[in-house]
């Protein structure tokens, strides 16, 4: 039982809200700035996919790709933990960068 209302005499059940939720884990495995290498899964409308680890999944934004740089499906790259986003469960990456690029920001 998670909650239970006496005005209107319902109880709440949830089993979800009682086991932990596993991006808390992949959060815990994978903190911010940790250097991790990934597969692209795939790209959609400019953003790519990887998966790394133990299926944990990141996003590399269209805007933080280098202009020079593309990427295909199947290809592995070293990328960093840039942010979590517990909101909508995803973990953001940015590529780790050898040199940096000319009108890179």
């Amino acid at each position: 039982m998670t909650r239970f209302d006496s005005e209107t005499r319902r109880i709440s059940l949830s089993l979800k809200r009682l086991t932990a939720d596993p991006f808390e884990t992949f959060i815990e495995m994978y903190p911010v700035e940790t250097k991790v290498r990934g597969t692209v899964t795939s790209i959609v409308d400019g953003d790519v996919i990887f998966t790394f680890g133990e299926g944990a999944e990141g996003v590399l934004r269209k805007d933080k790709i280098p202009p020079t740089t593309t990427y295909k499906e199947g290809q592995e790259v070293n990328l960093t933990i840039a942010d979590h986003d517990k909101r909508k469960h995803r973990i953001l990456v940015s590529p780790v960068l050898l040199e940096k690029p000319m009108g890179y920001r």
